[in-house]
């Protein structure tokens, strides 16, 4: 029984934290939004270049739960840890977000130009009011998975 709860113990350490609650998102310096996938991911070309780094993204629109509004979720691949340097493909990981996928997002909220959400990432430990510590996780039967966004690969372009 003790190898047992031992094992359990250590195999949970490699499991990825999950960052799940609107007062994780708080405790991290940002603004929490649920929803529902209404438009798939698509590639947005990237409008800034750093150390040759382009810095594209993959948009989503979500119908929010809290008030039904449809927000522009705004993804920068640059932080997705299935990303391939200067790629024009949506990552990997962010296909499996399809329509109806229920999602959770922790970022900031705008409003210039349409409703929207970005910085749904790492924060690459430089965690503030306006660098929240983000993610943008997939909510499967209530439970939210690992952070699709959570790579520091390229964290030394902000530094």
């Amino acid at each position: 029984m003790k190898r047992l709860l031992l094992a359990l113990i250590f195999s949970s350490a490699a499991l990825p934290a999950l960052a799940q609650t609107e007062a994780d998102c708080t405790a991290n310096d940002g603004q929490y939004l649920t929803g529902v996938v209404t438009k798939k991911p698509y590639y947005v070309k990237a409008s800034e270049t750093i150390q040759g780094i382009q810095l594209s993204h993959t948009h989503i629109t979500i119908t929010s739960d809290a008030n039904k509004k449809s927000y522009d979720v705004a993804i920068d691949n640059v932080f997705n840890p299935t990303w391939t340097k200067n790629s024009t493909k949506v990552p990997t990981n962010l296909t499996a977000i399809g329509l109806g996928t229920h999602v959770s997002l922790c970022g900031l909220l705008y409003t210039s130009g349409g409703l929207g959400i970005h910085w749904v990432h790492d924060s690459c430990g430089d965690t503030s009011a306006s660098n929240p510590n983000g993610w943008t996780e997939i909510v499967t039967n209530g439970t939210a998975g690992a952070n699709l966004e959570g790579s520091e690969t390229y964290c030394y372009l902000f530094n």
